[in-house]
């Protein structure tokens, strides 16, 4: 996961590749229902979310807090219209949903406060 290697990178961990190296992932059963799927993913809307705020301090979402429930409701609408099987529109909600509680969260934080912009010919410190 993309995530997961940007952690790993900004603690300064090591890389590699390692073609012996072999791996049997045992999951449980409860794993694999859907309503497992979709905390899943919301979960990983709002990780993903919480660090882009952190990692990419030029990315703001201010305006999306307030556009966030029709954003899911046309998402859902559109995946419908296009076929999207029950198990991937409630996955990619899920996800959708996720994001927004971050957004949420992150402003009440107060990490969407600008800046404000210093007077004409001052440098900031």
């Amino acid at each position: 996961d993309s995530d997961m290697a940007l952690c790993g990178f900004h603690l300064g961990l090591g890389t590699g590749r390692f073609p012996e190296l072999e791996l049997t992932h045992l999951i449980p059963a409860r794993k694999l229902s859907l309503k497992y799927l979709e905390s899943l993913y919301e979960a990983f809307g709002y990780s993903g979310t919480v660090l882009t705020a952190i990692h990419d301090k030029a990315k703001q979402f201010p305006g999306q807090i307030q556009t966030g429930v029709l954003r899911i409701f046309l998402l859902r609408l559109l995946m419908f219209a296009t076929g999207k099987s029950r198990a991937e529109r409630r996955i990619r909600l899920a996800q959708e949903k996720g994001a927004l509680r971050a957004r949420r969260d992150l402003k009440r934080l107060g990490c969407f406060q600008r800046v404000p912009a210093a007077p004409p010919g001052v440098v900031p410190s």
